[in-house]
């Protein structure tokens, strides 16, 4: 019962934001360079078709946030995509994706410092995109999940 009373309290401190960009409900989320939503082994995805890619969140309090991006590169055997990732046009840090097309979680936090009252946005910035038949899209990386968490 203790334990259970810990848990409990410590979840009400914790605030957890969770966008699926695949998912048609989150799409009001979702601002500049982003493809059509569409299935994937591991649930709905959706790819970004640009150079850089939008997503607003609206954190609960300020506080420092955990955030993780499920997400793959569109993956060539000769190069490996590297991605920025910048708070309300301020530069966070960047991630040089794992050699391979399969999902992977990218882990990092967000200073409460870079976070404003109200929305704010995450841009991803792509080194590159591509176009690999049969589909004639450009595409960059294709994301599942954007987690959002905290503890204070």
């Amino acid at each position: 019962m203790g334990l259970l009373t810990a848990v409990c309290a410590r979840g009400a401190d914790r605030q957890e934001i969770i966008i699926y960009p695949g998912i048609s409900e989150y799409e009001q989320w979702l601002g500049f360079g982003w493809s059509r939503h569409e299935r994937h082994p591991e649930g709905m995805v959706r790819w970004i078709s640009h150079m850089e890619a939008d997503i607003s969140f609206v954190p609960e309090k300020s506080a420092d946030l955990r955030m993780e991006l499920k997400a793959a590169p569109l993956y060539v055997s000769w190069r490996r995509q590297r991605v920025g990732f910048y708070i309300n046009g301020r530069y966070l840090t960047d991630w040089l994706c794992p050699a391979g097309p399969e999902l992977t979680d990218f882990v990092t936090t967000i200073p409460a410092d870079m976070l404003t009252a109200g929305t704010n946005t995450l841009t991803l910035r792509m080194a590159y995109r591509l176009s690999i038949p049969p589909d004639e899209r450009k595409l960059s990386l294709l994301v599942h999940t954007l987690r959002l968490t905290s503890e204070e």
